[in-house]
């Protein structure tokens, strides 16, 4: 289950403009948005609260129109014994995806657009306890749960089931089974790298690792999404976890398909190789074309073109998630940071655009004029596995609508006088290069950032004294 930590924050910009919903008073463990053909078309929450006795949850799946008008809900009662765990749009109709904790069973449950019932679809891979996320797909869903092989146990590896739902045709669904035995020496973690209407890519990666002496893998594999069957992938193998390369995006560009892979410095044959952005272009299932970008040297040179500070030597990056358009150009969040001493310091990130052929259009710095002091993290590991990293003052947001990527980063940064500064840096990757918006902000807590439709941004407020979220609407100024 993902639990939201949010804090209240108040916008200075377009006040008047904000709309709202109605106050969320129950413990909320989801909020997200509902997509029909890359167009955000509303949103849902997965909120739940005790019952009278205090001994069972009771979940609640609420619908909101783009306008974040209600539309509709559907509450599952304690005696079900249930956990929704996760919510997804087809076009046509809601997934919900359930974990039946008693009945050790998972099920998708298919919700019209008021949120009332119109199937239920029992999945194949049970367990005793599981963790998942639901996709959707035209012609149903995709389900990826996660389980631990062994529960309670130290020894104990996580494995995933990948499963196809068909809700609509006559199309029958799949399941494929990832993972090792409890007493294989690694723990692996996957995660969806995008979906379309033909192919399922999955990004699979060892995270932990029990012995010194073996190697690292870090793969992704497309596979069939009507059949499950393989059609293409990748696998590359490293001697330590810290150069294991991490594929950050995904999509599908005219009839092919373009991977993007992030991989760290590392030695070969006793020679440094910088970080570079690796791009992979698919063919017809095969891998046609490869292109390696070197980092440091690429945005270090757009650096000095637009008089920035340079890089510091030996650097790293933290990615936030790369977005493919159409065409192939595509843009991410590069975050520079440098290992001293086993802490690691990082500085401001960079919102960086890339043509199709993989030539840096352009790079925008992603902090206030204030926010100048580095911050010190002690768990340098964190930074090379997690899919988006959150900085200890900063949320990241990257999505995708039509043609257009947009990038949020919310800064949160003490300058030397002590005053505590927070505000939105607000980028849009238009395929050319960059328009850019700060939006500052007057409260010196956290704030969570989620897509909306064209021209806002969703912005979740908590009333701590009232015991509500507000969720809102606020609208952008390009």
């Amino acid at each position: 289950m993902r639990l939201f930590y949010l804090a209240v924050c108040v916008l200075t910009c377009l006040r008047a403009t904000a709309q709202e919903a109605p106050p969320i008073t129950d413990q909320l463990l989801t909020w997200g948005e509902l997509l029909q053909d890359q167009q955000n078309v509303g949103h849902y929450s997965i909120t739940s609260r005790q019952d009278e006795r205090q001994k069972n949850a009771i979940f609640t799946v609420s619908l909101y129109s783009s306008n974040l008008q209600p539309v509709g809900e559907k509450t599952y009662p304690p005696g079900e014994d249930t956990d929704v765990q996760d919510v997804a749009y087809n076009g046509t109709h809601l997934g919900v995806l359930i974990h039946d904790v008693a009945g050790k069973r998972s099920r998708v449950e298919v919700l019209d657009q008021s949120a009332r019932t119109v199937a239920t679809y029992p999945l194949q891979g049970q367990t005793l306890k599981t963790s998942g996320e639901l996709y959707a797909t035209p012609d149903g869903f995709v389900v990826v749960n996660s389980f631990p092989i062994q529960p309670g146990s130290a020894v104990s590896n996580t494995n995933y089931v990948v499963e196809k739902v068909v809700t609509q045709g006559d199309n029958k669904g799949w399941m494929r089974r990832y993972g090792s035995p409890a007493a294989s020496s690694t723990d692996i973690r996957l995660a969806v790298a995008a979906l379309d209407e033909e192919v399922l890519l999955l990004r699979v990666w060892d995270l932990v690792t029990k012995t010194f002496s073996r190697r690292v893998q870090s793969a992704v594999y497309a596979l069939d999404l009507t059949t499950g069957a393989d059609r293409f992938g990748e696998i590359v193998e490293t001697q330590r976890a810290a150069e294991a390369p991490t594929f950050i995006g995904a999509a599908r560009v005219g009839t092919g398909y373009k991977l993007l892979r992030l991989h760290p410095a590392r030695q070969e044959k006793r020679v440094t190789i910088p970080p570079t952005l690796d791009i992979l272009t698919y063919q017809a299932d095969r891998l046609v074309d490869t292109k390696s970008v070197d980092l440091p040297a690429a945005v270090g040179a757009k650096l000095r073109e637009q008089g920035l500070s340079p890089l510091p030597p030996q650097v790293e990056f933290v990615y936030r998630v790369g977005l493919i358009t159409p065409t192939g150009a595509f843009s991410l969040v590069l975050e520079p940071f440098t290992t001293q001493r086993r802490n690691v310091m990082y500085t401001s990130p960079y919102a960086v655009a890339f043509d199709a052929a993989g030539h840096l259009l352009d790079l925008v710095v992603l902090r206030h004029q204030n926010f100048v002091l580095p911050t010190t993290l002690t768990n340098p590991q964190q930074l090379n596995t997690l899919r988006m990293y959150d900085g200890p003052f900063n949320h990241a947001l990257s999505h995708q609508l039509g043609p257009r990527n947009f990038h949020y980063v919310l800064d949160r940064s003490f300058a030397k006088d002590g005053v505590t500064y927070l505000g939105i840096n607000a980028t849009v990757f238009n395929g050319e290069g960059f328009v850019t918006e700060y939006i500052p902000l007057k409260d010196t807590d956290y704030l969570r950032l989620y897509p909306a439709r064209e021209g806002y941004l969703c912005v979740l407020e908590p009333k701590f004294g009232e015991g509500k979220i507000v969720p809102r609407l606020e609208k952008l100024n390009y």
